[in-house]
């Protein structure tokens, strides 16, 4: 691929920089003028920069983020350069080269990928970064009553799903992709962006987020069909939270819904197997991972249908104040015998 260096445009439709919020607009720019728009989460810096409207579509996939979680609990280098994700026109469909600190990277072909190629890019640079610091889980997270619970799965297991219904429940949103873990303390942080929800997950969401079923969708370079659900800003993880939970879920229509007690020794390479960034953390990162699992409830979900898993992880959440589990498990709360799933 040729490389080409990136300049910032001079001058900039709109600049936004601190945590994720606009610094300073100018009048409505021209539909051919560019912007930059800067990304901070746990000590990340990433800066997107092209044509203002795609770029204003990006920036409502990511929350405004509290300057803890722009910061993160582990100190980095100051004065970096951000990494630098921007695009140009190519071909005649609306497509686009999606450039990484001015290399070539990607080829959206249609205007229709555009926006999930930037987004996948940002999101994946930022995983490469914090993972230098923080354990990350391919998994969903979330936290209610001052307990976080994790739910570490491949693709396919329906946590997006889950973690849609439980934000949509009350419960507070980290991430529905990517658990971002201090192996210093093992609290859970968030690493926050828009849920991405595929056809199924969007029928089986629509009732819980009103427009859900009236958005377009936007398409990966697979080609697979994508709609981002954005939750209200009262939805995100309000602090680091200690994880109360680990949860192994698995989507199996047509049976029924049960949450099953699990040995921590068999849920510890489950675990381990969704981890980006352990290799990373050596020896020192299998104890973290160790630490957490002995203080928290291990759990296999059958999901047969969406309601009985958000009321029983609901009871399970509720079930007590207590931030003590590490020698014994809460009572099971009943299980989805004959919800139809």
């Amino acid at each position: 691929m040729t490389e080409r260096r990136v300049t910032e445009p001079k001058p900039l439709g709109r600049t936004q920089s601190g945590p994720n919020q606009p610094e300073s607009v100018s009048t409505t720019p021209e539909p051919d003028a560019l912007a930059a728009w800067d990304f901070r989460v746990l000590g990340f810096h990433g800066r997107a920069v092209g044509p203002a409207a795609i770029i204003d579509e990006l920036r409502g996939l990511f929350p405004t983020l509290p300057d803890w979680a722009v910061a993160g609990p582990v100190p980095v280098v100051h004065g970096r350069a951000p990494t630098v994700v921007s695009i140009r026109p190519s071909g005649e469909r609306g497509g686009h080269v999606v450039m990484v600190d001015g290399a070539d990277h990607w080829v959206a072909e249609t205007e229709r990928e555009v926006v999930p190629t930037l987004e996948w890019t940002l999101t994946q640079a930022a995983v490469d970064d914090v993972g230098e610091r923080y354990i990350l889980l391919h998994g969903g997270a979330v936290a209610r009553n001052g307990r976080a619970l994790v739910m570490p799965a491949a693709s396919g297991s329906g946590k997006s799903t889950l973690v849609g219904g439980l934000v949509a429940g009350g419960f507070r949103l980290a991430s529905d992709e990517v658990a971002a873990i201090d192996p210093a303390t093992g609290l859970l942080l968030p690493f926050a962006r828009a849920l991405s929800v595929k056809g199924g997950s969007r029928a089986a969401l629509a009732s819980r987020y009103p427009g859900l079923d009236t958005l377009p969708p936007r398409y990966r370079l697979s080609g697979a069909a994508v709609w981002y659900l954005m939750p209200g800003p009262t939805s995100w993880l309000e602090t680091p939270t200690e994880i109360g939970f680990v949860v192994l879920p698995r989507y199996a229509p047509g049976e029924a819904t049960k949450l099953s007690p699990l040995a921590r020794s068999a849920a510890l390479p489950r675990f381990l197997e969704q981890s980006f960034s352990l290799p990373k953390h050596g020896a020192r990162g299998i104890a973290a991972v160790t630490r957490l699992l002995q203080r928290a409830a291990c759990y296999e979900l059958t999901i047969g249908t969406l309601d009985a898993a958000i009321a029983l992880l609901t009871a399970l959440a509720d079930f007590s104040d207590s931030r003590s589990l590490t020698s014994t498990s809460p009572p099971l709360p009943r299980q989805g015998e004959g919800d139809g799933g």
